[in-house]
C-alpha cells in the first residue's frame, strides 16, 4: 500500500493579535463554518488523513466547555490526529480537567497559555506531554505546521454539517448532507429541527421540526422519536430561534442517549447544534452551544462503516429497555394506607407496556414484610410495605399488626413494545 504525505496548518491569533483562527489541510481550509472564541478542533484519521469532525468549545465565556472538551477528548478513538486553534480567548475558564486532556494529545506547553494569548497545536490521542507540534505566544499570532504519512487509498465518505443561529444570531437553521442541504419535512421551524441518516450510507431515514413554544406535547413526540431509534442511527439537531420552552427532561434525556453533554445549559434562544448517533456516550459526539452567536459542527463518516457496534444483548430481545431502583428506607403504613410513588427517570414511551418487580434488600425486623404495588405506567408505580406475618413467639406465630422497621427495597421495571404477547 502506497502512502501519501499530507501537510497539516494550524494558525492562531488572541484577541489583541488578530483575533483569527484558521485549520487547513493542503492549504484547503478543514470545513468550518466560522471559528469561534476558545479551542476550535479538528479530527483527522490517523490513517488516511481524511477529515472526522470538526467543533468548537469556549472555554473562556461558557463555564460548560472546559467539562465538554474534556470529555470530547477522552471519548476520541486512540492516534486520532487532533488539531487545535485558539481564537479570542481559551483560558478565562479553564480547567484542570481540560488542560489534561491537551496534555493527552502531547502537549506541554499548553499550562503556559495566558488571557488571550495564542495557541496552535497538531497532536494525537495517546501522546506523551512533548510529542505534539505546537507554539504558544502570549505577544503575537503563532502557526503549527506538521507533515504527516498516511495511506494514499482514500475510504469513501459522506459528511453532514449542522449550524444553528437562536434568534438574536439569525434565526436560521440548516442540515447539510454533502453540501446539499437536507429538506426538513414542513421547512425548518422554530424549536428542534431533527435529520436522522442511515449510519453505513448517509442516506436520510427520516426528517422533522418541532415547535416547543407552540405545543408542549412536542417535546414529548420528539423524545419518542429517539427513544425509539435503532443503536447507531445518527442524528443531527440544529436550534432555531428557540428551543427551551416547553424542553421537558424526558427530551433532555433523549438528546444525552445520542452524546449530549451540553443540553441542560442551552438558555433561551441560544444556538445549539449536535450530530450524535444513538447510544452515544456523553460528550463523545461534535456537539456546540453558544448563548453569544452561532453554533456549527461537523461529521465525515466512512461508508459501509458503523459509527458504533450494537452492545451486546444482555436480556431477550423483546425487552427493549428497563430502568433500576433502590428505595433506602421504606417503611410499613397499612394502618394509613399511605403508597410511596417511584417516578422512572426518564419516563418509558407512552404506549409500552411496563412490568415491575421488587425485593427487600435488608433484614431489620424479625417479621416478614410484604411488598404491594398498584398504578404501574410508563412513568412509574406506587409501592407500600405490608407486615405479611408476625412473628413466632413461644411456638405461637404472632399477628402482623401493620407496623414495620424500615427496610430498603430494590426494584427493576420491563417496558416491553407493545405487540409483545
Amino acid at each position: 500500500m502506497s502512502n501519501t504525505e499530507l501537510n497539516l496548518k494550524v494558525q492562531s491569533s488572541g484577541y489583541n493579535h488578530g483575533n483569527s483562527a484558521v485549520i487547513t489541510l493542503n492549504n484547503k481550509e478543514f470545513g468550518f463554518d466560522k471559528y469561534s472564541r476558545g479551542l476550535n478542533i479538528a479530527v483527522f484519521d490517523e490513517l488516511t488523513g481524511q477529515n472526522i469532525s470538526c467543533t468548537t468549545f469556549d472555554t473562556s465565556g461558557d463555564e460548560n466547555g472546559a467539562p465538554a472538551f474534556a470529555k470530547f477528548v477522552e471519548h476520541l478513538p486512540a492516534n486520532s490526529i487532533v488539531a487545535i486553534a485558539v481564537k479570542d480567548d481559551a483560558i478565562m475558564n479553564i480547567s484542570e480537567a481540560a488542560l489534561k486532556a491537551c496534555e493527552s494529545l502531547g502537549s506541554r506547553l499548553i499550562r503556559n497559555l495566558k488571557f488571550r494569548g495564542s495557541y496552535a497545536m497538531i497532536g494525537y490521542k495517546g501522546a506523551t506531554p512533548g510529542n505534539a507540534q505546537e507554539t504558544l505566544s502570549n505577544s503575537s499570532a503563532v502557526t503549527s505546521e506538521r507533515s504527516i504519512k498516511v495511506s494514499s487509498t482514500q475510504k469513501k465518505q459522506f459528511t453532514i454539517k449542522a449550524k444553528s443561529s437562536g434568534m438574536e444570531e439569525g434565526n436560521i437553521a440548516s442540515i447539510n448532507m454533502n453540501d446539499k442541504l437536507v429538506s426538513i419535512t414542513g421547512g425548518y421551524q422554530r424549536g428542534l429541527n431533527v435529520a436522522c441518516f442511515n449510519e453505513s450510507n448517509g442516506a436520510l431515514t427520516y426528517s422533522q421540526s418541532f415547535d416547543l413554544f407552540k405545543n408542549s406535547e412536542n417535546a414529548e413526540e420528539f423524545a419518542k422519536l429517539i427513544e425509539d431509534l435503532p443503536t447507531g442511527r445518527i442524528v443531527a439537531i440544529v436550534v432555531k430561534d428557540d428551543a427551551t420552552i416547553n424542553l421537558s427532561e424526558r427530551a433532555k434525556a433523549a438528546f444525552k442517549s445520542i452524546g449530549s453533554s451540553l443540553i441542560d445549559h442551552l438558555i433561551f434562544r441560544g444556538s445549539y447544534a449536535i450530530i450524535g448517533y444513538k447510544g452515544a456516550k456523553a460528550g463523545s459526539v461534535p456537539e456546540h452551544l453558544s448563548n453569544y452567536e452561532s453554533a456549527f459542527v461537523k461529521l465525515s463518516c466512512f461508508e459501509s462503516e458503523k459509527v458504533a457496534p450494537p452492545p451486546t444483548p444482555i436480556m431477550p430481545p423483546s425487552i427493549v429497555e428497563q430502568r433500576v431502583g433502590i428505595i433506602d428506607s421504606l417503611k410499613a403504613d397499612r394502618a394509613s394506607n399511605t403508597w410511596h410513588r417511584v417516578k422512572f427517570q426518564p419516563p418509558f414511551a407512552r404506549d409500552k407496556k411496563v412490568v415491575v418487580q421488587t425485593t427487600t434488600q435488608t433484614f431489620k425486623g424479625k417479621e416478614t414484610p410484604g411488598l404491594r404495588i398498584k398504578n404501574v405506567d410508563y412513568e412509574g408505580f406506587d409501592i407500600r410495605c405490608d407486615e405479611a406475618v408476625g412473628v413466632r413467639v413461644d411456638n405461637i406465630i404472632c399477628n402482623a399488626n401493620g407496623s414495620h422497621v424500615k427496610e430498603r427495597i430494590g426494584w427493576v421495571a420491563f417496558a416491553f413494545p407493545t405487540s409483545s404477547k
